[in-house]
């Protein structure tokens, strides 16, 4: 499985703007400038090409753009020093963060809308490195909406950690210990957050 380095930084976000920072991070050496193509890094994401017009493959227009904008607002929320575009280059100066931990790549390619929970949870297991952890704690970046049900929780919970199994980012995944007759009572959500779960990658 090929490893990606992820920058040990406070995120509050783990959208396309995600994808591009961590591309930008792996594909340019410390310190250093590189010039980068927006397709440079969809290449990197593995994001897949389309075919315009029977021409050769390549990134629809508007991929790209997303892209250069996912690029200029990092450059203004202080993630890269220096970022200027220069013809259809950008030309880039990332942050120099000597802390990381290494994930797999794959996770990248989990789409940040339908698959965001997954993308996080996958992030905070790799981070810690522990075989075994507490839900709430795979939910600390996470904003849940109040119009969520508990049992949707659970069951997005339970599906998003399956999906990371089908497209092998990790082995497998089981409660540590589970109840369920504790978890049939009032407020039985806050109970759940307490339970660990067993972690292979």
């Amino acid at each position: 499985m090929e490893n990606i380095l992820i920058p040990d930084i406070y995120l509050d976000f783990y959208d396309y703007d995600f994808d591009s920072l961590i591309s930008i991070f792996n594909m340019c050496d410390e310190d250093k400038m590189g010039d980068i193509k927006p397709q440079d890094i969809l290449n990197f994401r593995g994001k897949k090409e389309l075919k315009i017009q029977g021409r050769n493959s390549k990134f629809s227009k508007n991929m790209q753009d997303r892209v250069g904008h996912s690029i200029f607002k990092l450059k203004e929320n202080g993630f890269l020093e220096y970022c200027k575009f220069s013809n259809s280059y950008f030309v880039i100066h990332k942050l120099n963060n000597k802390n990381y931990y290494k994930a797999p790549k794959k996770i990248l390619n989990l789409n940040p809308k339908k698959e965001l929970w997954g993308k996080i949870f996958a992030l905070e297991i790799y981070k810690r490195k522990m075989e075994q952890i507490q839900i709430r704690k795979l939910f600390k970046n996470i904003t849940i909406a109040k119009s969520l049900k508990p049992y949707k929780i659970r069951d997005n919970f339970e599906n998003n950690m399956d999906n990371l199994c089908l497209k092998k980012i990790i082995k497998s995944w089981h409660y540590k210990e589970i109840n369920e007759a504790n978890l049939m009572k009032k407020d039985w959500l806050y109970e759940w957050f307490k339970l660990s779960i067993v972690v292979k990658v």
